[in-house]
């Protein structure tokens, strides 16, 4: 009897050890998940943006598209300068989405 007593216990420890550790870990992959998705939700948002920077600077191309650099669409090639700074302002963006979900992190 001693003996079943004493394997009833440590069963009981080992199936409370293993709910804490499920709960733990089914815990963190929420977690995980969640910044996963506001990592992705803020980039989305920035790249909407960037998508309209960039069609604003390719609108103040139109006067210089007949040297065929633009035809006034939203889609166009933009001269590098212009280019690196709308692709500038995307880098920033996304490093401040970075840096709202690690300031997440820390609360």
């Amino acid at each position: 009897m001693d003996k079943w007593l004493k394997v009833s216990i440590l069963v009981a420890v080992l199936l409370a050890g293993a709910g804490a550790f499920y709960r733990y870990s089914e815990s963190t992959a929420r977690q995980a998940d969640e910044r996963r998705a506001i990592v992705e939700e803020c980039q989305k948002a920035e790249r909407m943006a960037f998508d309209v920077h960039w069609a604003a600077a390719c609108m103040t191309q139109v006067g210089q598209a007949s040297q065929g650099q633009a035809d006034g669409h939203a889609e166009c090639d933009l001269p590098d300068e212009k280019a690196a700074v709308v692709n500038a302002w995307l880098d920033q963006a996304e490093q401040r989405c970075m840096a709202e979900v690690r300031a997440g992190l820390d609360r």
